[in-house]
């Protein structure tokens, strides 16, 4: 069954994207060829429409402002009225439709898709093996043209109530779907809960995450292929238990993580302070230019010293970025990033240097009521009380119980992002500690341990402390 994806989600498919790379310069328009390719196991997706549009047109309105068209193609997948409304939206420069249904695992190319930087190109289908659910994405068209990537996630239209029934889900006939009947729906467009296996459905049909892939390509390549890579995160520092991380394929000329203070991307806050991911990886879930987001299972924290190896899907081209938290600050958090490279069926190595910011979201008093690793119990539940601005962190100064020499750490010695062909997951993917000393038995000196049904246990010399088990 597909996890609730947050609201803020909507608003980054939706609306216009404050994280989203754009050129302020006038440009002409490019022909692309679009290829979206079905990521569920079964559910098939109707022949969707395309739309080309600026990156502050809403596509889809909220509550009460039903557009005309929506209920015909959410409960049975018919074009001809959402794209006759649709194309009279301010802000929409053109409409296209697929000619045919995508099935699971399957890939459509439409060709002369014409667009221009600035502006997102979306795709809108229905699930065919729901009431109501239609699938939403958007790439956006940098100023470095082709390739571009995206995906789109499944949303609730609100027309009509999810009984999951035969009479009313096409794929299993359907006969009572028409586009003029109004079977009293919840009346918003939210989030897709996934499939309850209330009906004649069952749960087979459901999703998890993304439902489709988009690449914006120039005509007539061919389309890009996925390849499975192997991704390591290399804990460079001497002091620093990197959190278990999240990890998203994206589409490089895309800054998922621009913003000036915390309020702008939601979630940001309660990974840099407690090393809690759920609501940041709900943001980027379907935001314009994510392939795909998740937690990466490291089975706990990367200690210092360490590395942490498994396998991501992705697509040639793409981007690979890795976001976790310093667990030895108030709200110090790494972003390495390096790029898929593929070719004739291999994977070239690349790597990438992580950069630590400061989300801005809690002052930085380095003491054991605020800091992970210290046992600092509210770390994740300061409010924002902190600078309100996201810069480049300034690392650790003393001033509190953080010990500079230990949990301090060099530019260049931060953390790594290394891709590199897929790897044998059976074979043990942690390399052994190498727990830092600073002469002597190092009484400060971090060690972690991993447990307790995925909590995190550190210790600092004088106790165990539990980390990051908000509820």
């Amino acid at each position: 069954m597909k996890r609730v994806v947050a609201s803020a989600s909507i608003v980054a498919v939706l609306a216009v994207s404050a994280m989203t790379m754009q050129s302020n310069s006038v440009h002409a328009t490019t022909a692309f060829q679009l290829t979206v390719r079905n990521v569920t196991a079964r559910q098939p997706i109707t022949p969707p429409v395309v739309v080309v549009h600026d990156a502050n047109t809403v596509l889809l309105p909220a509550a009460a402002e039903r557009l005309p068209g929506l209920e015909a193609l959410a409960e049975s997948g018919a074009q001809p009225d959402f794209i006759e409304s649709i194309s009279e939206r301010t802000g929409v420069k053109e409409v296209k439709r697929f000619g045919g249904i995508i099935e699971p695992g399957e890939s459509v190319t439409i060709l002369n898709v014409n667009a221009e930087p600035g502006d997102h190109v979306s795709v809108v289908g229905m699930l065919a093996c729901t009431n109501d659910a239609i699938a939403v994405g958007s790439v956006v068209v940098t100023e470095f043209g082709a390739p571009a990537f995206g995906s789109g996630i499944a949303l609730d239209a609100g027309t009509e109530e999810n009984d999951e029934t035969r009479a009313t889900v096409p794929c299993l006939d359907g006969v009572g779907v028409s586009a003029g009947d109004t079977h009293d729906g919840e009346g918003t467009i939210e989030p897709h809960p996934g499939i309850a296996g209330v009906g004649d459905l069952g749960e087979v049909f459901g999703w998890q995450g993304e439902v489709l892939h988009m690449i914006l390509d120039d005509p007539g390549n061919v389309a890009r292929q996925y390849v499975d890579v192997g991704i390591t995160l290399h804990n460079r520092t001497n002091g620093q238990p990197i959190a278990p991380p999240v990890v998203f394929v994206h589409d490089p000329n895309v800054n998922m993580l621009s913003y000036a203070r915390p309020a702008e991307l939601d979630g940001i806050d309660e990974l840099s302070e407690g090393g809690i991911n759920g609501r940041l990886i709900d943001t980027l879930t379907g935001a314009p230019g994510v392939v795909s987001v998740s937690q990466w299972d490291t089975g706990g924290p990367v200690p210092p010293g360490t590395a942490h190896r498994s396998n991501v899907r992705a697509i040639d081209g793409a981007a690979i970025t890795v976001i976790g938290m310093f667990a030895c600050t108030n709200d110090a958090y790494i972003v390495a990033s390096a790029e898929v490279v593929g070719g004739d069926g291999l994977v070239h190595e690349t790597s990438g240097i992580a950069s630590v910011f400061d989300s801005g979201s809690e002052d930085n008093e380095e003491t054991s009521e605020t800091v992970p690793c210290l046992g600092g119990a509210d770390a994740a539940l300061s409010e924002g009380f902190g600078e309100n601005e996201r810069m480049e962190h300034p690392g650790i100064t003393g001033v509190g119980d953080l010990d500079p020499a230990i949990h301090g750490w060099r530019a260049d010695a931060t953390a790594e992002l290394s891709i590199s062909a897929a790897i044998d997951e059976s074979e043990g993917v942690r390399v052994a500690p190498q727990l830092p000393r600073t002469g002597g038995n190092a009484p400060n000196a971090i060690w972690v341990l991993f447990g307790l049904a995925g909590a995190i246990i550190v210790g600092t010399g004088g106790g165990v402390v539990l980390f990051a088990m908000r509820r």
